[in-house]
Parts: structure tokens; C-alpha cells; sequence
């Protein structure tokens, strides 16, 4: 079972990084969004199972989500009911795995009385749970409901997380309402952005740097001139 999740992950991963390097959004916006900033922009955020999939030439490709746990959205959905979740057909669209929990993050649109729920890979947050890291799955919360956007949702409305894509970026820092982060993945894998004691600050700091310790540096390639 574990190789199986591990051959997902680095399945799901792959397709990702090859969407990421041609779905307009991320291009213009350089690098995914950081996960809290995802979520707190979602209007709702779920884990569940896929149960079903169809294309549809209009909307897109259209997911059945069979809900198992509610994070945002609870006044439009419910735990143990099903919805219809939509994604573009194009390399901007998620892919869901079936049979397998996955944490789901999107826009609600209601139009004549429906909501009508999407993903995509510009906004929101789509991972196979098994594959969250322990501090995502902490800032995320348990399932009392105490999440890190919790506590009257406070680190959404006071906090915000902006990265930086220049060259200057070579390590976080705050600013009063505002956590600047670089956009290497180890932030997004271990940081949150808390308001705590007046201000907003970094929470996880520890964890980034075991992060980046534990990962080798990049290979250069070495142009080798022809003979």
C-alpha cells in the first residue's frame, strides 16, 4: 500500500510540474500560490472521494465528489452527500485520483439558486491527503474544527501571505498584517502564517530550515564547449 501511495505521489507531482510550466496563471504569477493563501481564498475546502467522472465539451472535465469532512463551505454542502466539482479540460484543470481521499479547494458560484463548485490549478489547493506534509496537516487542523484559519478565521482576515520571486529573496520576513515569503516549496510545506501577540509572524521556521537542510542543493548543468 505505502509504494502504491508513493508511486501516486510522484505520479500526481509529474503531472503537476509539467502543468505548471504551461498554465498561463503560473506563468504570470511565477509559482503556485502558498497553501494557506489557497485556502483562505477558497470558498470552500473539503476532503473527499472521488466516485465518479465525465467530460462535458462546455464546462470541462466534471468530478462526483462523495464528501467525507468539511473544512470551508459547510453552509453549502454537507458530510456524506455528493457534488458535482468542475475543472478545466485543459493543463490548467486538476486531476482527481478515485478511491483515494483527496483534500479539495475551490470557488463556489451560485447562479439561480445552484452552486456550482470549481478547481483549478490557479486558485486553491489540491493534494491526495496521504501526501500532505505533518505540518500541513497541522495547520490544516484536526477534525474538531480548530484550524489555523480558525479562531473566528483571524488568520485569514488579519494575515496575508505574499511571495517574492526576485533574486533578493533568501529568507522570510514580516511585515505588520503581511508574512513575504520566498516561493520554494519548503514554505509552503512547513510555514503558516499566524497573527500572534499584535502581529503576524511566521509560525514553523524550524521545520523550513530542516526542510531545506534535508534537501540536496540543484545540479548546475556545465556547458562543455565542442571540440
Amino acid at each position: 500500500m505505502l509504494v502504491a501511495v508513493v508511486f501516486v505521489a510522484v505520479g500526481m507531482l509529474l503531472q503537476l510540474v509539467s502543468a505548471y510550466n504551461y498554465c498561463p496563471c503560473i506563468i504570470l504569477n511565477h509559482a503556485p500560490a502558498h497553501p494557506q493563501s489557497a485556502i483562505c481564498e477558497s470558498d470552500f475546502v473539503i476532503e473527499g472521494i472521488q466516485v465518479g467522472e465525465r467530460e462535458d465539451v462546455s464546462a470541462g472535465r466534471i468530478y462526483t465528489i462523495l464528501i467525507k469532512f468539511i473544512y470551508k463551505g459547510a453552509e453549502k454542502i454537507e458530510v456524506g452527500s455528493k457534488i458535482e466539482v468542475i475543472t478545466p479540460s485543459d493543463l490548467c484543470g486538476v486531476y482527481v485520483w478515485s478511491d483515494m481521499l483527496c483534500l479539495l479547494a475551490g470557488k463556489i458560484i451560485d447562479d439561480t439558486g445552484k452552486s456550482t463548485f470549481y478547481i483549478d490549478l490557479c486558485r486553491g489547493w489540491n493534494r491526495v491527503v496521504d501526501t500532505l506534509t505533518p505540518q500541513q496537516n497541522a495547520f490544516l487542523g484536526n477534525y474538531t474544527g480548530e484550524t489555523y484559519f480558525g479562531r473566528g478565521n483571524v488568520n485569514c482576515e488579519i494575515c496575508r501571505v505574499v511571495s517574492c520571486h526576485g533574486t533578493h529573496c533568501t529568507s522570510v520576513w514580516n511585515f505588520p498584517g503581511i508574512c513575504i515569503t520566498d516561493t520554494k516549496p519548503c514554505y509552503g510545506e512547513t510555514l503558516s502564517c499566524q497573527y500572534n501577540g499584535g502581529k503576524c509572524e511566521w509560525m514553523g521556521k524550524k521545520d523550513a530550515e530542516k526542510c531545506f537542510n534535508s534537501r540536496p542543493p540543484p545540479v548546475l548543468a556545465q556547458f562543455v564547449p565542442a571540440n
